[in-house]
Protein backbone atom coordinates (compact mmCIF):
# COMPACT_ATOMS: atom_id res chain seq x y z
CA UNK A 1 0.00 0.00 0.00
CA UNK A 2 3.02 2.29 0.84
CA UNK A 3 4.43 1.88 -2.29
CA UNK A 4 1.37 2.06 -4.14
CA UNK A 5 0.83 5.58 -2.99
CA UNK A 6 4.34 6.64 -3.47
CA UNK A 7 4.55 5.37 -6.86
CA UNK A 8 1.54 7.19 -7.82
CA UNK A 9 2.46 10.40 -6.18
CA UNK A 10 5.73 10.38 -7.69
CA UNK A 11 4.34 9.55 -11.21
CA UNK A 12 2.00 12.14 -10.64
CA UNK A 13 4.28 14.76 -9.87
CA UNK A 14 6.30 13.85 -13.43
CA UNK A 15 3.21 14.24 -15.14
CA UNK A 16 2.73 17.89 -13.66
CA UNK A 17 6.28 18.56 -13.99
CA UNK A 18 6.26 18.09 -17.48
CA UNK A 19 3.27 19.51 -18.31
CA UNK A 20 4.39 22.93 -17.25
CA UNK A 21 8.07 22.57 -18.19
CA UNK A 22 8.60 24.47 -21.80
CA UNK A 23 11.02 21.21 -21.99
CA UNK A 24 12.41 18.31 -20.99
CA UNK A 25 15.88 19.87 -19.91
CA UNK A 26 13.84 22.49 -18.19
CA UNK A 27 11.99 19.66 -15.67
CA UNK A 28 15.05 17.59 -15.17
CA UNK A 29 16.40 20.73 -13.75
CA UNK A 30 13.28 21.60 -11.64
CA UNK A 31 13.56 18.21 -10.18
CA UNK A 32 17.27 17.70 -9.41
CA UNK A 33 17.12 21.53 -7.50
CA UNK A 34 14.06 19.65 -5.58
CA UNK A 35 16.06 16.66 -4.36
CA UNK A 36 19.07 18.51 -3.87
CA UNK A 37 16.92 21.33 -1.42
CA UNK A 38 15.88 18.29 -0.08
CA UNK A 39 18.85 16.56 0.65
CA UNK A 40 20.30 19.61 2.22
CA UNK A 41 17.90 21.09 4.05
CA UNK A 42 15.69 18.21 5.20
CA UNK A 43 12.61 19.44 4.18
CA UNK A 44 9.50 16.98 3.58
CA UNK A 45 9.99 15.65 0.26
CA UNK A 46 6.52 15.40 -0.79
CA UNK A 47 5.42 18.76 0.16
CA UNK A 48 8.58 20.46 -1.71
CA UNK A 49 7.58 18.49 -4.87
CA UNK A 50 3.52 19.85 -4.46
CA UNK A 51 4.85 23.41 -3.30
CA UNK A 52 7.21 23.59 -6.55
CA UNK A 53 4.83 22.68 -9.25
CA UNK A 54 2.00 25.30 -7.96
CA UNK A 55 4.61 27.50 -7.72
CA UNK A 56 5.83 26.96 -11.23
CA UNK A 57 2.53 26.76 -12.99
CA UNK A 58 1.66 30.21 -11.15
CA UNK A 59 4.89 32.27 -12.07
CA UNK A 60 5.99 31.05 -15.29
CA UNK A 61 2.83 32.65 -16.54
CA UNK A 62 3.52 35.89 -15.35
CA UNK A 63 6.67 36.32 -16.78
CA UNK A 64 9.03 34.61 -14.62
CA UNK A 65 11.67 32.02 -16.03
CA UNK A 66 12.61 28.61 -14.67
CA UNK A 67 16.01 30.14 -12.91
CA UNK A 68 13.82 32.91 -11.16
CA UNK A 69 11.24 30.45 -9.91
CA UNK A 70 13.94 27.81 -8.64
CA UNK A 71 15.74 30.64 -6.66
CA UNK A 72 12.43 32.57 -4.90
CA UNK A 73 11.56 28.36 -4.32
CA UNK A 74 15.49 27.75 -2.99
CA UNK A 75 14.67 30.71 -0.32
CA UNK A 76 11.38 29.91 0.38
CA UNK A 77 13.12 26.03 1.16
CA UNK A 78 15.67 27.72 3.43
CA UNK A 79 13.10 29.95 5.39
CA UNK A 80 11.07 26.39 5.99
CA UNK A 81 14.14 24.47 7.25
CA UNK A 82 15.07 27.91 9.61
CA UNK A 83 11.45 27.92 11.19
CA UNK A 84 11.19 24.13 11.26
CA UNK A 85 7.94 25.03 9.25
CA UNK A 86 5.43 21.56 8.78
CA UNK A 87 4.34 20.50 5.36
CA UNK A 88 1.09 22.41 5.93
CA UNK A 89 2.90 25.86 6.58
CA UNK A 90 5.33 25.22 3.71
CA UNK A 91 2.58 25.24 2.07
CA UNK A 92 0.71 27.57 2.60
CA UNK A 93 3.82 29.86 1.81
CA UNK A 94 3.99 28.52 -1.29
CA UNK A 95 0.39 29.08 -2.12
CA UNK A 96 0.76 32.50 -1.50
CA UNK A 97 3.47 33.32 -3.56
CA UNK A 98 1.28 31.41 -6.29
CA UNK A 99 -1.52 33.32 -5.43
CA UNK A 100 0.26 36.37 -5.90
CA UNK A 101 1.15 35.49 -9.43
CA UNK A 102 -1.79 34.35 -10.42
CA UNK A 103 -3.12 37.77 -9.12
CA UNK A 104 -0.44 39.82 -10.58
CA UNK A 105 -0.45 42.04 -7.64
CA UNK A 106 0.71 41.79 -4.04
CA UNK A 107 -1.33 42.21 -1.88
CA UNK A 108 -2.08 42.57 1.66
CA UNK A 109 -4.79 39.49 1.44
CA UNK A 110 -1.67 37.25 0.61
CA UNK A 111 0.96 39.03 2.50
CA UNK A 112 -0.16 40.24 5.89
CA UNK A 113 -3.19 36.94 5.90
CA UNK A 114 -1.44 33.82 4.45
CA UNK A 115 2.07 34.76 4.32
CA UNK A 116 2.12 36.58 7.70
CA UNK A 117 0.62 33.70 9.30
CA UNK A 118 3.71 31.23 9.13
CA UNK A 119 6.37 33.20 8.11
CA UNK A 120 7.83 35.54 10.62
CA UNK A 121 8.71 38.74 9.28
CA UNK A 122 7.23 38.52 6.13
CA UNK A 123 6.34 42.20 6.37
CA UNK A 124 9.89 43.76 6.86
CA UNK A 125 11.33 41.04 4.15
CA UNK A 126 9.08 42.43 1.55
CA UNK A 127 9.98 46.01 2.77
CA UNK A 128 13.40 45.75 2.11
CA UNK A 129 13.03 43.98 -1.28
CA UNK A 130 11.47 46.90 -2.02
CA UNK A 131 13.63 49.22 -1.14
CA UNK A 132 12.07 50.99 2.34
CA UNK A 133 14.59 51.51 4.88
CA UNK A 134 14.69 52.59 8.58
CA UNK A 135 12.22 52.41 11.54
CA UNK A 136 9.22 53.39 8.97
CA UNK A 137 10.07 50.88 6.25
CA UNK A 138 7.34 48.74 6.87
CA UNK A 139 4.17 51.60 7.58
CA UNK A 140 5.78 52.84 4.35
CA UNK A 141 5.55 49.78 2.34
CA UNK A 142 1.46 49.03 3.81
CA UNK A 143 0.78 52.58 2.63
CA UNK A 144 2.16 51.49 -1.34
CA UNK A 145 0.64 48.38 -0.93
CA UNK A 146 -2.63 49.58 0.08
CA UNK A 147 -1.87 52.06 -2.91
CA UNK A 148 -1.75 48.97 -5.33
CA UNK A 149 1.45 50.00 -6.31
CA UNK A 150 3.07 46.52 -6.69
CA UNK A 151 1.13 44.89 -9.68
CA UNK A 152 1.92 43.97 -13.25
CA UNK A 153 5.93 44.95 -13.71
CA UNK A 154 6.13 46.21 -10.36
CA UNK A 155 5.07 43.17 -8.86
CA UNK A 156 7.53 41.06 -11.03
CA UNK A 157 10.77 43.32 -9.65
CA UNK A 158 9.16 43.32 -6.09
CA UNK A 159 9.49 39.17 -6.44
CA UNK A 160 12.55 39.11 -7.69
CA UNK A 161 13.76 41.21 -5.47
CA UNK A 162 12.11 39.37 -2.06
CA UNK A 163 13.96 35.88 -3.57
CA UNK A 164 17.45 37.85 -2.92
CA UNK A 165 16.63 38.66 0.22
CA UNK A 166 15.20 35.19 1.76
CA UNK A 167 18.92 33.76 0.74
CA UNK A 168 20.71 36.35 2.44
CA UNK A 169 18.25 36.34 5.68
CA UNK A 170 18.05 32.28 6.03
CA UNK A 171 20.75 30.64 3.79
CA UNK A 172 23.24 30.31 7.20
CA UNK A 173 20.16 29.57 9.21
CA UNK A 174 18.72 26.88 7.11
CA UNK A 175 21.86 24.93 7.53
CA UNK A 176 22.00 24.39 11.06
CA UNK A 177 17.89 23.80 11.15
CA UNK A 178 18.54 20.88 8.77
CA UNK A 179 21.04 19.39 11.55
CA UNK A 180 18.01 19.34 14.52
CA UNK A 181 15.63 16.53 15.86
CA UNK A 182 12.96 18.11 13.39
CA UNK A 183 15.11 18.06 10.71
CA UNK A 184 16.39 14.62 11.23
CA UNK A 185 12.78 13.49 11.32
CA UNK A 186 11.91 14.61 8.18
CA UNK A 187 15.41 13.18 6.36
CA UNK A 188 14.46 9.87 7.31
CA UNK A 189 10.62 10.45 6.22
CA UNK A 190 11.76 10.68 3.29
CA UNK A 191 14.36 8.47 2.59
CA UNK A 192 11.88 6.01 3.24
CA UNK A 193 9.83 7.05 0.64
CA UNK A 194 12.80 7.28 -1.95
CA UNK A 195 12.62 3.89 -0.70
CA UNK A 196 9.05 3.38 -1.73
CA UNK A 197 9.66 4.82 -5.12
CA UNK A 198 12.79 2.63 -5.82
CA UNK A 199 10.33 0.07 -6.10
CA UNK A 200 8.24 1.91 -9.21
CA UNK A 201 9.43 -1.25 -11.79
CA UNK A 202 7.88 -3.39 -9.32
CA UNK A 203 4.96 -1.94 -9.22
CA UNK A 204 4.51 -0.96 -12.49
CA UNK A 205 4.99 -4.93 -13.85
CA UNK A 206 2.28 -5.87 -11.07
CA UNK A 207 -0.54 -3.44 -12.37
CA UNK A 208 0.73 -5.05 -16.45
CA UNK A 209 1.01 -8.43 -15.24
CA UNK A 210 -2.07 -8.91 -12.50
CA UNK A 211 -4.23 -6.08 -11.91
CA UNK A 212 -4.97 -5.16 -15.76
CA UNK A 213 -5.49 -8.95 -16.50
CA UNK A 214 -7.66 -9.40 -13.08
CA UNK A 215 -9.45 -5.78 -14.41
CA UNK A 216 -9.91 -7.02 -18.04
CA UNK A 217 -11.39 -10.47 -16.98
Amino acid sequence: GEVGQAVGQLQSFRNTLGAISPTAKEAAASNQLILDLVDRYNIPLQSARDGFTKLYASMAPAGFNGDEIRSLFTGISQAAATFGMSADKVDRVNYAFAQMASKGQVMSEELKGQLGDVLPGSMALFAEAAGFKGPDAISKFSEALEDGVYKGQNMVKLLKNVRGVMENEFGPGAEGAARTFEGCINRMQNSLRQLYEAFEPVAVNFMNQVVKPLTDG
